[in-house]
């Protein structure tokens, strides 16, 4: 690839063809966490972000769904499933 490719994106993309999620480097539980705070403050502030909160229940069913501690980047289950 040229252009606009990133090592670690690719890398990840090529764990999440192979079904790795062996190497966490964040969780997915975390990053999901950290979605949740990201829409406590934009409801502080009357600031809806409908792509964050989409994207968050997409994170909530992968939890659910036994990858909370694996790398986020099994976030695709979330949708697969």
């Amino acid at each position: 690839m040229r252009g606009i490719a990133s090592k670690p994106l690719l890398e990840k993309g090529r764990n999440m063809i192979k079904g790795e999620f062996f190497n966490v480097e964040h969780s997915l539980i975390n990053q999901q966490k950290d979605m949740d705070l990201a829409l406590e403050l934009s409801n502080d502030y009357n600031h809806p972000l409908h792509m964050a909160a989409a994207a968050n229940e997409v994170y909530k069913h992968a939890k659910m769904l036994g990858y909370g501690d694996h790398d986020v980047s099994a976030v695709f289950r979330g949708v697969k499933h």
